[in-house]
């Protein structure tokens, strides 16, 4: 046990009665977290994709990054009001966006139905193009008709561009502003008093965690769950975080740093944004189905692997519920369509060609912190009735050395991301590593010196966790469906 020592941590005369061990029947029962730091590092870990890189810093200012993202290269306009025709038998088409002006001379444009009715671009202002006719099939030239092409709510898309032979001109520069995204990188804390418990020192730890370095005493459980607590937040920040800054703080520093997290980069309306569908019924196929589509036609131009479906209890439930009807088992085998089968089971389901993978992170099927019933499907809880369908695939980048980059990045400001730091407890102001280890607290002051940011000092008497990140989400090809 040890106990007779100079040490005055260790001493059981100074240290307090002996004890019995404690640590030995903690159980812990508060879940598992950190499923956005999980996927950050699965994402950065991927081989063959040009990923392998560690977590990135901020060459910023004050932790602010932005990242730019040119979403579509499609020429897409809306028909506001049914076509005219001028005096040069030419087509008018007017867009409800009055402002929209990407489309160029000599595009030839359709009008999306199922006739595709043509034209080419003789002259384009914003919010309205003019169009010369094409040739029909056998080439004669069309005739317009305003009742029935280039109708109101139709999809002008350019398809083609059109010249003249032996004096075709240069084309004009169709330039795309790319989408600037702001994240804030932002300091998160957690600490765990140890004063309380060095008044009985080794008396209640009988040995140190073995293979575990400075686990001396019997906090370290608490220094355990005091990590898990902040991997819940890491997750719930991850998901729940809105945008900004505040300034005019109260707390220590001043400011204070929020980044966007994902519920925000799904719903966000700059064009950056991906697939949101909020429903206040029970969750049917048809409606699981269009979701899906509507993801998959987002990644048409890149990824081709399935898409993982982070999702709680809930909705895996009410998937399970209607595709049952299309599975039958005799004996241990699936006989849908034969002994192989591509199809459902409990962790996969594919349909009009999207395979889907399953995963059930912990944050959404937790029960205490979020415990808000679903009026739909009253069995489970909201969050438990959620599903995100994100990309572990990499992105393509357009600059610097082309590499692609993962829809999910986690990115920090200054020398150091995360550290851990012991402070002296109730013998105080002894230096060094006397007793309680203090590696990591030079650490956590340099960390936070150098990236200029004004903290209190980190109390004598804890064990603690600083972590000065955020996670960047590239969420265009990705989706969120919430039952309420």
């Amino acid at each position: 046990m040890n106990q007779i020592t100079k040490d005055p941590d260790y001493n059981i005369f100074t240290g307090g009665l002996n004890m019995d061990d404690k640590d030995k029947v903690v159980l812990d029962k508060t879940g598992n977290y950190g499923m956005f730091p999980w996927l950050a590092s699965l994402i950065d870990a991927k081989p063959k994709e040009a990923v392998n890189r560690p977590e990135d810093r901020v060459h910023g200012w004050y932790g602010i990054y932005y990242k730019p993202i040119i979403t579509n290269d499609a020429i897409v306009g809306v028909v506001a009001s049914a076509p005219t025709v001028n005096n040069n038998n030419q087509l008018v088409v007017t867009f409800t966006d009055n402002t929209l002006n990407i489309f160029r001379p000599n595009d030839t444009v359709t009008d999306g139905t199922l006739y595709q009715n043509m034209g080419t671009v003789v002259s384009a202002t914003p919010g309205q193009i003019i169009l010369q006719v094409a040739p029909t099939t056998g080439g004669s030239p069309i005739v317009w008709n305003t009742s029935t092409m280039f109708q109101p709510g139709a999809n002008v898309t350019a398809l083609f561009g059109s010249s003249g032979l032996g004096d075709s001109q240069p084309r004009e520069n169709l330039n795309q502003t790319p989408i600037y995204i702001k994240y804030n990188t932002a300091v998160a804390r957690e600490n765990q008093s140890i004063q309380t418990f060095l008044d009985t020192g080794q008396t209640w730890m009988d040995a140190p965690v073995q293979g575990i370095k400075d686990t001396k005493l019997w906090f370290y459980t608490y220094q355990l769950q005091m990590k898990k607590r902040i991997l819940k937040q890491e997750d719930f920040r991850a998901y729940f975080s809105k945008q900004g800054q505040i300034t005019n703080s109260a707390i220590p520093g001043g400011t204070i740093n929020y980044s966007r997290g994902w519920r925000d980069s799904v719903m966000a309306s700059d064009g950056s944004g991906g697939i949101y569908r909020g429903i206040t019924s029970a969750l049917t196929q048809p409606v699981l189905e269009e979701f899906l589509n509507c993801i998959a036609d987002r990644r048409a131009n890149g990824s081709n692997t399935p898409i993982q479906l982070l999702m709680g209890r809930g909705a895996l439930r009410q998937i399970q519920s209607f595709v049952a009807p299309f599975v039958q088992y005799p004996g241990l085998e699936n006989t849908f369509g034969g002994k192989s089968v591509k199809g459902i089971d409990v962790k996969r389901f594919s349909v009009a060609g999207i395979d889907c993978e399953f995963i059930m992170p912990p944050f959404l099927n937790n029960p205490y912190d979020l415990s808000t019933p679903s009026l739909s499907n009253p069995n489970f809880r909201l969050l438990q009735n959620t599903i995100m369908a994100i990309n572990l695939d990499a992105s393509p980048r357009s600059y610097m050395n082309a590499n692609p980059t993962p829809f999910i990045e986690k990115r920090y400001y200054g020398p150091v991301c995360d550290c851990d730091y012991i402070r002296p407890g109730v013998y105080g102001s002894r230096g060094g590593k006397s007793g309680i280890s203090m590696e990591g607290f030079n650490t956590a002051m340099s960390m936070l010196d150098n990236a200029g940011i004004a903290i209190n000092e980190i109390p004598r008497d804890s064990v603690g966790w600083i972590t000065n990140s955020c996670y960047t989400f590239d969420t265009y090809d990705c989706g969120l469906l919430e039952q309420y």
